[in-house]
């Protein structure tokens, strides 16, 4: 039953979100039969559910009912008898009517709680999750240099299996500097920064930041250290001030309208029917990806983190604002400890260190001009992406 409820809640949303796409490719029929199976799966699973009980429910209410009759039977014979009037059975049968039916009632809300107890039962699952781990004597950093030392990572499933994302990681992102990570697709990338901001934690080696292992520092005082940027920008109902706020909640309006003007996003939101009080559409659709993208820079800015991560900002934004965003970044790394998550390898050639993961694994590192005379992979890329660049469609 919940395995149906959660596979037609999946698909239902994944037709929604997908319409535009169905509708391109003139897919309506297929999507559509595919959405209808598995509401129909969901459909006789809660019938059995339903009619499982059903026999138990139909046997209580006849007992229920048949000791009513057997009551009124027994009152008949004690008024034949001559020991009851019957004025007084009548007065009782009317007494005893609500009895018994509070008694169907009584083992109609029994069922209910068995139900009740089985999604109880999962939240208390739920919450029983360990959080992560607060130091008894929490460390504060003394700089901003970052260590991976023989790191290892593996996504777990429901059955307890674990797949394996990274393996044997050591390298050091320098403090004040910018280091990039490329590789193709399932490399490991995003996973190798959520380490650094600890949104999960290492199963092997450790990730240290200023020297200090991130899980021998408290929340509060790795979160004050970096702040992230990635390329799929998530925005909360409320107002645009409310959004850009998220960077620093005590931020006066003055600071907030400075970090967006630094994040080229001030003239789009003063274009706004209520400017920075304007109210956002669910997820920011209203906005466009620069914009979403400007305002998650704004935040960054306004949070003012020594430590940077970044995704490439500018990966699905269209020409037009890609210039806009790039003078924002620039103005965003100016002073701190740069990681950014590179796709166009040659928006990073200039940075201070490059990490090439593939398959989970550190394959090379080095500057643009040490990995290109490797003749590796990260060559191999290069010169993909130059011929991708380069490329023109044909006349002939």
């Amino acid at each position: 039953m919940l395995a149906a409820n959660a596979a037609a809640q999946a698909a239902l949303l994944e037709y929604v979100e997908g319409i535009a796409v169905i509708r391109c490719f003139g897919r309506f029929g297929t999507v559509w039969r595919r959405l209808e199976r598995i509401l129909e799966t969901q459909h006789a699973a809660v019938l059995a559910l339903e009619r499982k009980p059903a026999p138990w429910l139909a046997a209580f209410g006849l007992a229920l009912e048949l000791g009513l009759v057997a009551l009124a039977l027994a009152g008949v014979w004690r008024i034949a008898a001559g020991t009851l009037t019957p004025a007084l059975l009548l007065v009782f049968l009317v007494l005893a009517l609500p009895l018994y039916r509070q008694l169907f009632d009584l083992g109609l809300s029994t069922l209910l709680l068995r139900f009740a107890g089985g999604a109880l039962l999962r939240v208390e699952q739920l919450l029983a999750q360990p959080a992560l781990s607060e130091p008894r004597l929490p460390c504060m950093p003394h700089g901003q240099t970052i260590v991976f030392d023989q790191v290892c990572f593996a996504h777990e499933d429901q059955l307890g299996q674990r797949s394996t994302v990274l393996r044997d990681i050591s390298c050091v992102m320098p403090a004040q500097g910018m280091t990039a990570i490329v590789g193709p697709s399932g490399a490991g990338k995003s996973t190798l920064v959520h380490l650094i901001g600890r949104l999960w934690d290492v199963h092997s080696g450790a990730v240290s930041v200023g020297g200090v292992d991130v899980r021998e520092m408290s929340g509060d005082a790795l979160h004050r250290q970096v702040a992230m940027v990635f390329q799929e920008v998530l925005l909360f109902s409320g107002t645009v001030l409310d959004n850009l706020r998220i960077g620093r909640r005590d931020a006066s309006r003055e600071e907030v309208i400075a970090a967006a003007q630094r994040a080229q996003a001030h003239d789009f939101i003063q274009a706004l029917p209520q400017a920075y009080d304007t109210v956002l559409d669910e997820g920011g659709a209203s906005l466009s990806g620069g914009e979403r993208q400007r305002i998650a820079i704004a935040r960054a800015l306004l949070k003012d983190a020594p430590i940077l991560l970044l995704d490439e900002a500018t990966a699905s934004i269209d020409p037009s604002a890609e210039a806009d965003i790039q003078r924002a970044v620039a103005t965003l790394t100016q002073g701190r400890t740069v990681v950014v998550i590179a796709h166009k390898l040659h928006s990073v050639r200039h940075a201070d260190h490059i990490l090439v993961l593939d398959q989970g694994a550190l394959v090379e590192q080095g500057t643009h001009a040490e990995l290109r005379a490797q003749d590796g992979l990260y060559e191999r890329m290069w010169r993909t992406q130059q011929q991708a660049r380069e490329w023109q469609l044909g006349t002939g």
